[in-house]
């Protein structure tokens, strides 16, 4: 992106001829990005820039007597220009050090879109900090609370998740970290693709993870845990979705519970163990999943006095 500075310093200065830079800044967000951080430091380095007056006579002075052939001097007023241009740039840039940072918080669960165009879903009440351009060596975020990455792919960038406790690096993948607020507490990182790499802050503990991996790094005990992610529905926060796939009637039970608030009994033990497979979307009522799992397994429920429910095998009317 450096090469582009002296065409948007020039645009900058000569507003009235910045057609191509317009036509640039409309190719991508990063595109937009970088010009924005370029004109907030042309902006904000006005008085320094009034005091800076380069002296292009003596400057194109030197650049000829050093030319031993005078079939170049056509191409001298441009290459003193460029040079006294990309000097200027390099001296507004290394005087003021840019690095600012944006702090979101989820007031609902939401997706926001990072420099990079990486997605990020956080959910509600999670804390995301980045800045507002990415170095060219890194991509960096700090979180605290939960959230679904979807990094944009880029070999030469790693991206990086730094929590109270841990950090995960990839180069493209999706998965949900659940940081931690305190660095005594517990992150996970849960890989739906991809293979990413999670590490305590120090480094000195260090896990692969790849598609269905989980990572489970405790503060407190400073103990890393490698292991399958046994949550089904660990996605359902993010896209909506509860899905079943052949499992047993008491863990659809289980994963109804935590999710509604409900307690589910059954009659006969012998139907926790029947099976059932299907989808359903998380703002729907609890009774009407409850309506569709019994019917399709042959099953009724009713409910107590005090809303407990209870599963039992359908009677004949």
């Amino acid at each position: 992106m450096e090469d582009k500075f002296p065409e948007i310093i020039a645009a900058l200065e000569n507003p009235t001829q910045n057609s191509e830079v317009e036509a640039w800044r409309k190719l991508s967000p990063e595109n937009e990005a970088t010009y924005q951080q370029v004109r907030k430091v042309w902006e904000a380095t006005a008085q320094p820039r009034n005091q800076f007056h380069p002296d292009a006579t003596t400057a194109l002075a030197k650049v000829n007597s050093r030319l031993k052939w005078r079939v170049l001097n056509r191409w001298v007023p441009r290459v003193a220009a460029m040079l006294l241009i990309t000097l200027g740039v390099v001296w507004v840039l290394k005087s003021y050090v840019v690095d600012e940072m944006v702090q979101y918080t989820a007031k609902s669960n939401e997706t926001i879109l990072l420099p990079d165009s990486t997605s990020v879903t956080l959910q509600k009440g999670a804390q995301i900090n980045y800045p507002k351009i990415f170095t060219d060596q890194k991509r960096q975020v700090a979180l605290e609370g939960k959230a679904y990455f979807n990094v944009k792919r880029d070999t030469k960038r790693p991206f990086l998740i730094k929590t109270s406790n841990s950090i995960t690096q990839v180069l493209g993948t999706r998965f949900v970290v659940a940081a931690a607020a305190m660095k005594n507490g517990v992150d996970s990182v849960t890989v739906e693709s991809g293979r990413v790499a999670v590490s305590n802050l120090k480094q000195k503990r260090k896990v692969i993870l790849a598609k269905g991996d989980q990572a489970i790094y405790n503060g407190n005990s400073h103990k890393m845990v490698k292991q399958r992610n046994k949550t089904a529905n660990f996605m359902a926060w993010v896209d909506g979705k509860l899905r079943f796939n052949n499992v047993r009637l008491e863990e659809l039970a289980n994963e109804l519970q935590k999710r509604y608030q409900v307690d589910i009994q059954f009659e006969d033990s012998a139907i926790k163990k029947q099976r059932f497979s299907g989808a359903f979307l998380t703002k729907q009522p609890v009774d009407v999943i409850l309506k569709i799992v019994t019917i399709t397994s042959n099953l009724e429920y009713t409910k107590t006095k005090d809303g407990t429910i209870i599963l039992s095998k359908k009677r004949d009317e």
